[in-house]
Parts: structure tokens; C-alpha cells; sequence
């Protein structure tokens, strides 16, 4: 698909995204956006732009990806239906990794620190720690102060605190 003609896909992704569905990957409802809305917030309600993302959304609709409900009576588009299902292949299909893989690529940075020495005083303490941001991260819940937008960050400041831990210890003679 070519990049220039997925606005409206790349809009219901971002929704998706927002959604209980995307942020924990723990719903089985679909996600259903009124079509004129959709239409809109991607800037694709009139003109050209508005044919191209009625094309992508029927073709979209022609592959299985989403479901265009229509009036029963005038064939007239009024929701987009999307299936967490579809997930993968939605973000696939938008050259993005789907929620799901950026949320376990994110657990995995606390899983990782996990293994890091930390003084033997706080071993226990830490891996509980890295352990509940990890399953935190994993289900999409609060992982507080870290930001899942800041991996990097986050992989940093996981780095920084075992070194932390080291000078509290040395500080206090231990």
C-alpha cells in the first residue's frame, strides 16, 4: 500500500492504539469508529484525499482487515468495525510493529535488568522490581516513572540505577 494513501488506515491504527484493545492487548471488543469521523481526523473528508481513504477503507474491507457497516437501506458507509485480531496485520500493513510487539519489546527492557548486580542488600528488591514493571509493561498497565514513548530512556535510566544502589551502599560504609 502506498504510503501517501493510508491516512485513513494509519488514523484507525492510532485509534487502535488508544484504545483498552491497543493499550493492553486484553480486549476482545472491536474497535468501532463512526465513519464521517474517521473520515475527518485523518483529513481525508474531502476531495481527492477523501477518494483515496474510501479506497483504502474498501479495500481494506475487500482483504478482511476491517468491516464497513453501511445503512441497510441506502448503501451509505456510517462505521468502520476493527477486530483486535487484525492487529498484526493492520500494523503490518502500515510498515509499523503492532502494539503488542512494542509492548513486549518494552517488558523485555525490565526483564533484561533483571540480571543486572545490584548489591547483594538490594538482589531481592530489584528483580521483584524489574519483575512487576515487566509484567506491568507486558499487560499495558502504569510503569510509572517510565515511559513506554522513551524506551531509550527507559533502558538508560534501568542502567543508571544498580550504579545508584552501589553508592548508596558505599556511602552508608556497607
Amino acid at each position: 500500500m502506498e504510503p501517501e494513501t493510508s491516512n485513513v488506515l494509519r488514523t484507525l491504527a492510532a485509534r487502535y492504539e488508544r484504545s483498552r484493545a491497543g493499550r493492553t492487548g486484553q480486549s476482545t471488543s472491536d474497535l468501532i469508529v463512526d465513519y464521517e469521523d474517521l473520515l475527518h481526523e485523518a483529513g481525508s473528508d474531502r476531495g481527492e484525499a477523501r477518494l483515496c481513504a474510501e479506497r483504502d477503507l474498501s479495500d481494506a474491507n475487500a482483504r478482511g482487515l476491517l468491516t464497513v457497516e453501511r445503512h441497510r437501506r441506502t448503501g451509505l458507509p456510517l462505521r468502520v468495525r476493527f477486530s483486535p485480531v487484525r492487529e498484526a496485520e493492520l500494523f503490518q500493513n502500515l510498515g509499523l510493529p503492532p502494539p503488542g510487539s512494542r509492548r513486549q519489546a518494552f517488558a523485555a527492557l525490565f526483564l533484561e535488568a533483571v540480571d543486572f548486580s545490584v548489591p547483594s542488600r538490594w538482589e531481592d528488591g530489584w528483580k521483584i522490581f524489574c519483575d512487576r514493571l515487566a509484567a506491568a509493561a507486558a499487560s499495558g498497565e502504569s510503569v510509572a516513572p517510565f515511559s513506554r514513548e522513551q524506551s531509550t530512556e527507559t533502558q538508560e535510566i534501568l542502567s543508571l540505577l544498580p550504579h545508584l544502589l552501589v553508592s548508596s551502599c558505599i556511602n552508608k560504609g556497607e
